[in-house]
């Protein structure tokens, strides 16, 4: 799962994956909406669930500041987006939309930053649990 987020964010020309967290390891936090569908998920790795925590806070404080990108997708008409602060990738959409709805898409999970909440009693991804709002991914 590791590898296939790496490939994902890479189609967003995020390059750095910043610093790389000497941890046994590494959590990517993802948003999901009421109905478990996947919203967004973050541009970085963290070494722990509590940097992802605090990464979430971070963005939920400075939601305004964030800057939204259109990204051209793997195919004809698909599109994805990412959100900057401060000029580095901090958020990316979870998947490939249409060029009608993609700007959509992004300002619905950028608003929806602030209502988010950790999930707890999170697992590692691979054993099918979704949990509440924001679920970080866990590869060991």
């Amino acid at each position: 799962m590791l590898e296939a987020w790496r490939r994902f964010r890479g189609r967003f020309g995020i390059i750095d994956p910043g610093p790389q967290p000497d941890a046994a390891e590494l959590v990517v936090w993802r948003l999901y909406a009421s109905n478990n569908r996947e919203l967004a998920r973050g541009a970085r790795l963290h070494g722990s669930a509590d940097e992802a925590r605090d990464a979430v806070a971070e963005l939920r404080a400075s939601r305004s500041q964030l800057g939204i990108q259109l990204v051209r997708g793997p195919e004809a008409g698909m599109f994805g987006w990412l959100a900057e602060l401060g000029g580095v990738p901090v958020v990316t959409g979870a998947r490939w939309y249409p060029a009608s709805v993609c700007a959509d898409a992004a300002a619905l999970a950028v608003a929806l930053l602030p209502a988010a909440e950790p999930a707890e009693g999170w697992q590692p991804l691979g054993r099918g649990v979704r949990a509440r709002v924001v679920e970080p991914a866990v590869w060991r």
